[in-house]
């Protein structure tokens, strides 16, 4: 895991968590380049990476105020990764394995006359169509948070995203367990991700991996 931290003069320092460096360097980027900054590195030694964070230039000015403006300064540090699943996250992953074991025979032998099978076949459908990559990473977390009981998907970092697909997509069946299913979510998410949000992406990981290997 890695930290990143925006700290602009006399203002709340900006913090957040990503599961690599690059995904941390790239929302810096989107950061400054959202902002009109620009980035200068720092020489520093040990894990951390810093960067002065540069104010646009007055073309029009003397040449001391046409001199790069520093605004504040962006630092990533990797972070060690203490944390373990909570229960409800535990709960979350049982409930989206059994609600996939009951219904993977629905996709492999029902039929349009079978009670209660039109909605089951279309998130599965949807889950085996994104773990192939037909459909844009996300497009499942709608149905995964109304079944864990969401009325919204959780608004993530994209990179979060794309992360929790990739390694359901590649994961090779060694997260059976729910806890070791929780596990595998909660290492990659905020520190600061509530239970209610943290159970609807368990959801996700969970019908991506059914996908990834559905016939």
């Amino acid at each position: 895991m890695h930290q990143l931290t925006i700290d602009h003069h006399h203002q709340t320092p900006y913090v957040s968590a990503h599961p690599s460096f690059d995904a941390a360097h790239r929302a810096l980027l989107r950061y400054v380049v959202d902002a009109d900054y620009y980035l200068r590195p720092v020489p520093i030694s040990g894990v951390h990476s810093r960067y002065q964070l540069l104010g646009p230039v007055d073309p029009a000015g003397s040449k001391r105020t046409r001199d790069p403006r520093v605004t504040g300064v962006a630092t990533i540090a990797e972070i060690p990764d203490t944390r373990v699943p909570r229960p409800a996250a535990g709960f979350a992953a049982r409930d989206a394995q059994r609600w996939i074991s009951d219904h993977t025979a629905t996709w492999l032998h029902g039929c349009a006359t079978d009670p209660g099978y039109h909605y089951p076949m279309a998130v599965l459908t949807l889950a085996r169509g994104e773990a192939r990559r037909y459909l844009y990473a996300g497009t499942l977390l709608p149905e995964a948070a109304h079944l864990a009981g969401l009325d919204e998907p959780a608004h993530l970092d994209r990179s979060i995203v794309d992360m929790l697909r990739h390694n359901a997509i590649q994961d090779d069946g060694a997260h059976r367990s729910p806890v070791a299913l929780a596990a595998a979510v909660t290492r990659l998410l905020p520190a600061d991700t509530d239970d209610d949000h943290t159970a609807a992406l368990i959801w996700y990981y969970a019908l991506l991996r059914w996908g990834a290997s559905a016939p």
